[in-house]
């Protein structure tokens, strides 16, 4: 049903959603986080438009792949934080151990590779009004809620206007007038054997 509409009309149909899912996203995940109190929205916006890819399929996996490699860098930050950050004016050395750990997780596993910047995330927006754990909260808060908002409303439209197409195509279907079923044709009975018993 849905291919039947052409090719071209799929690809705008496509760029479309696109268009309609990155805006949302990111105006929604914002507003989200912002309601929330979440101290940086920004990684919310950012996390929801990285999500966002070209099929439902593939979000759901991005997403699930983007959380991971979130809790996984965030494992990573706090106990290199804890140990070798006693001030958050001298992270370096905890930012290297965090990026150390990570990368090797992520040279295993390359869809993980948020935990490669989660670990800096958390430990560089750490400050002495907070402790690492609120921080790591906060950041990877923003970033799982960003890739959740993006993720629901990639889910949201594509289902919605699959929808609304099958509606359109049903009620076309409807509107159809129905030709009436031709009857059988009639053998034709020559002229000459008509009248005779």
């Amino acid at each position: 049903m849905i291919a039947s509409l052409g090719p071209r009309n799929l690809a705008r149909i496509r760029s479309a959603l696109l268009v309609a899912r990155c805006t949302a996203a990111a105006i929604l995940s914002y507003a989200v986080a912002d309601a929330l109190g979440l101290g940086h929205p920004v990684w919310a916006v950012v996390s929801a438009l990285i999500v966002s890819q070209e099929t439902a399929r593939e979000t759901r996996r991005s997403f699930l792949w983007r959380g991971a490699g979130t809790l996984i860098g965030t494992g990573a930050a706090l106990p290199a934080a804890v140990l070798l950050m006693p001030d958050p004016a001298h992270p370096l050395t905890a930012t290297g151990a965090a990026v150390a750990i990570c990368a090797a997780i992520a040279r295993r596993w390359p869809r993980m590779r948020v935990c490669l910047w989660t670990a800096p995330l958390v430990i560089l927006t750490a400050t002495t009004d907070h402790s690492i754990l609120y921080t790591a909260a906060q950041r990877s808060g923003e970033v799982l809620l960003g890739g959740m908002v993006g993720a629901a409303i990639h889910l949201l439209l594509d289902y919605a206007v699959i929808r609304r197409l099958a509606q359109n195509w049903n009620d076309r279907d409807d509107a159809t007038p129905m030709l009436p079923a031709s009857e059988p044709a009639q053998p034709e009975v020559p002229a000459s054997g008509r009248g005779r018993h």
